[in-house]
């Protein structure tokens, strides 16, 4: 809806685990203007992906909403 959103769950991979055994993933929750620090662990690609399920107040055609995004970028040394 256009405003910030707390407690949305994030999830960072790095590239290359995503198809592991057991991927290496990092979590994070939005505050309360909707924003996620992080430091990672070392440079290179990254997957993020973000999601939100929210109840529908008008229940005729759906329960509930769901809102995802996938993201990509690099983190390079500083």
């Amino acid at each position: 809806d256009g405003k910030p959103v707390e407690g949305v769950k994030v999830a960072i991979m790095k590239d290359g685990s995503l198809y592991r055994n057991k991927p290496e993933e990092i979590e994070f929750t939005s505050d309360k203007d909707g924003k996620v620090s992080m430091i990672l662990p070392s440079a290179g690609r990254y997957l993020l992906h973000a999601a939100i399920e929210r109840p529908n107040a008008d229940k005729s055609l759906a329960d509930k909403t769901v809102s995802e995004i996938f993201l990509t970028f690099e983190a390079g040394l500083e």
